[in-house]
């Protein structure tokens, strides 16, 4: 099999081919790929009907072992949006699933539609969520309500208590409340609940996911009610929120804190140098849930003991190259002197087209300097190529801007501090070329002769096994 897989493979590292590949082509090209790139190809090829069900199964459980050896463990998003810069492009980066949890819940998902039992089998093998807290320096923060679905359709009693009890972020407490509330009888929700009890009591030191949690006591209410159902009382629950709320209200709190939530609306004024006297999450603690004998959260309950550090990484690219080819792309859309847009039909002059090839050309020198982190370079330079690229007309001139594209990609070693991040611009690429085959789409031999396996490998999957428009359109 090894050797028919290799025939299959090697035409298509030439640079004439222009053929559709096997599966087992593509299966072999996922062995020498890092793990979240194989795993991603192994659960799609796990999804093609025309392979035989052993095989699929075969291929999920290859995925789920690959899944492990991802560089970001678990998915995460965003907590501060109202900074331009990275929170944009890593909210698509991790959109992409290919973190250890999602790529692993992935391979589980899959194998349900084949052999539920299996795919039990395979969840039970998901180590325990065990969070690191965050510093005031991080922006971006867990996003686990997908382990803890998976948890209450797969995971057994036992595993579930562990995991109540185990909490450490405040990112799964509304999560598991869910995951208690579902609770399918009397002895089951009181074990649960008191397993909750206990993980609740226990999270504290992470302000920024406290913060970005913001007010819980709408998904606690529920267990309230709930509680009564089971004839259990809910005071030992509402003890330890009310604890979980002095603890961490009177902290150490980060200074950004006011970035956090809907631009319309701020819970704190830290920014200001001003106190917070507590937010949302204490007024529904004093007004829905207090119960006697428990006391109302005091203003003094709730005074931070001091504030410390701010989210960095936010920003994007500004240098003077940024900068100029900023400028140079806006010069591109609007009349310098009018300025308005120019008119369609302006894309067809030859002075259009010559300020898209200077703008290449400027791309082509920009150069990383010690202005900028190896990351902010990668993100505003692929930017700038995918912005152009939803700009210039099919044509030519396009395929000059996806081979630039790919070309920077394939010969950057930010691929090996972030394979997501890295990956990100050529998988909008990819996504580009399946949406419009008549327009990007017909550069999609060049990648098939790229000299990175892992850009040959996902041109290949995408036409094996395609993605639907929906999937694609997430990473746009």
């Amino acid at each position: 099999m090894r050797k028919f897989a290799f025939v299959v493979l090697f035409p298509l590292l030439c640079p004439a081919a222009d053929i559709t590949p096997s599966p087992d082509a593509i299966i072999e090209m996922a062995r020498s790929v890092p793990g979240e790139f194989a795993a991603d190809a192994l659960i799609r090829m796990a999804s093609l009907e025309s392979l035989e069900k052993p095989r699929r199964i075969e291929l999920l459980n290859l995925a789920f072992q690959r899944a492990s050896e991802a560089q970001e463990p678990v998915k995460r998003q965003p907590a501060i949006v109202k900074v331009p810069g990275a929170a944009g492009f890593l909210t698509r980066a991790f959109a992409q699933d290919l973190d250890a949890m999602s790529l692993r819940l992935r391979s589980v998902e899959s194998m349900e539609k084949l052999d539920k039992a299996r795919a039990s089998a395979l969840f039970r093998q998901i180590p325990p969520l065990a969070l690191p807290k965050l510093k005031c320096s991080d922006f971006m923060v867990y996003s686990v309500a997908p382990y803890y679905q998976a948890l209450e359709r797969l995971g057994s009693s036992s595993q579930v208590l562990a995991q109540l009890e185990g909490m450490s972020s405040p990112a799964e407490i509304g999560p598991a409340s869910k995951l208690v509330a579902a609770a399918s009888s009397d002895s089951d929700f009181q074990a649960r609940l008191a397993a909750f009890v206990r993980g609740l009591g226990k999270i504290a030191g992470d302000d920024r996911s406290f913060t970005f949690a913001g007010d819980l006591g709408p998904q606690i209410l529920p267990l309230v009610d709930a509680a009564k159902v089971h004839k259990v009382s809910p005071l030992p629950m509402l003890e330890a929120y009310r604890l979980y709320l002095v603890r961490n209200e009177q902290t150490a709190r980060c200074v950004d804190d006011d970035l956090m939530g809907p631009v319309d609306q701020q819970t704190f004024v830290l920014s200001t140098g001003a106190p917070p006297v507590g937010g949302e999450g204490v007024n529904f603690f004093n007004e829905k849930l207090k119960t006697p004998p428990l006391q109302a959260i005091q203003e003094q309950e709730v005074t931070p003991t001091r504030l410390q550090g701010v989210a960095e990484g936010l920003r994007g690219c500004d240098n003077r190259d940024c900068q100029t080819a900023a400028l140079q792309y806006n010069l591109l859309i609007f009349d310098p002197e009018s300025r308005t847009p120019y008119p369609p039909a302006h894309k067809n002059s030859p002075e259009w087209q010559a300020q898209v090839k200077k703008l290449l050309e400027e791309l082509a020198k920009m150069k990383p300097d010690t202005t900028v982190t190896p990351a902010q370079f990668y993100r505003q330079k692929t930017a700038s190529y995918i912005d152009l690229l939803s700009l210039v007309p099919a044509g030519p001139l396009q395929e000059e801007v996806v081979k630039a594209l790919v070309d920077f990609a394939q010969n950057n070693d930010f691929q090996r501090e972030s394979r997501m991040e890295w990956f990100l611009p050529l998988n909008i690429l990819l996504g580009k070329m399946a949406l419009d085959p008549m327009g990007t789409g017909k550069s999609a031999p060049y990648l098939r002769q790229s000299k990175d396996p892992v850009v040959v490998m996902y041109a290949a999957l995408e036409a094996v096994a395609p993605r639907t428009p929906d999937k694609l359109m997430s990473l746009m």
